[in-house]
This record gives C-alpha cells, structure tokens and sequence, in this order.
C-alpha cells in the first residue's frame, strides 16, 4: 500500500491527523506502511506543528480549492505562517518534513504513474467518438438556444408593433 487518507475524526481528545500515535508508532513503525499519508482538512491550520510531527506526509495537499496550500494561510492561534523561518530552530519539525517529502517521493516513485515516463514522455490529446458526441450536442444546443433568443426577440418587437 502507497497511500492511506486519515478522518477528520477524532480519537479521544486528537485529531487523526495529528495523531503521532495512529500515524507514525502504528501506521509506520508497527505495521511498516513507507508510503504517502494525506488529510482533506483545510481548516485545521493551527494544528500544522502537531500534524507534521504525527508523520502526515500530505498537509498542504488540497483536492480541487483555489486557495489551497499555504499562500493563504492565517493561523487562529498567533498570526504566523508556516514558512523556513519558522521551524528554522526546531530540529525535530524539520525531521518529520524531511521524512514527509521523502514518503512522497517514495510513494510517486513506486506507483504507476512513474511507468513508462522518461525525458521522451509527452502528452497527446485524440478525439473520442464520444468527445465528438458531446461537442456536437453542445453546438446544436447552442445553435438551438440562439435560434429561440431570436425568435423570442421577433416576437416581443411583433408584440409592440401591434
């Protein structure tokens, strides 16, 4: 297994996600899981210290929001963004990014999105016949709604004229 995603629960009083115990002392130590573990909580940022030393190796990763990562992070709790600076002097919150990055990269590694990709590797767009179908049906739509906005026009201005 490469991946696993944490809850947004909570056991006991700790969230999941920063639960050193379930994530790194099980997960990772007790049941040898070296791969990529992710969250979806994105409200949570004040937690970043205690979610980095639980071993989550995918923090900052967001599924489909415009604002994700930490560009435009505000902490509840002092006003401070994660940054180098920050953890410059805590030798242990660097360990666990260290290791964070390192069980990514082991993750990507050994999926299958690294097959068959080399410097020659690039990427071509073919037109299915059901892409083709779904386009067709878009302009005929289009044909179709301005061909009514027309006549709904022709009819309001014949409304007038009488």
């Amino acid at each position: 297994m490469l991946g696993l995603m944490t809850s947004f629960s909570k056991i006991g009083g700790v969230e999941c996600t920063s639960s050193r115990g379930l994530l790194t002392d099980i997960c990772r130590n007790e049941w040898g899981f070296r791969g990529y573990a992710v969250s979806d909580i994105r409200d949570d940022f004040d937690i970043y210290s205690c979610v980095a030393n639980a071993g989550l190796s995918g923090y900052d990763v967001r599924i489909g929001y415009s604002d994700a990562g930490f560009d435009n992070y505000q902490s509840v709790v002092d006003g401070v963004k994660p940054s180098a600076e920050l953890y410059a002097h805590d030798r242990n919150i660097q360990l666990q990014l260290k290791m964070a990055a390192k069980n990514v990269l082991y993750a990507f590694a050994q999926s299958n999105m690294m097959n068959a990709v080399n410097e020659s590797s690039h990427a071509e767009w073919n037109m299915t016949w059901w892409r083709g179908v779904y386009f067709a049906i878009d302009i005929v739509a289009g044909v179709a709604l301005a061909a009514c906005l027309v006549l709904y026009i022709l009819a309001a201005r014949t409304q007038e004229g009488e």
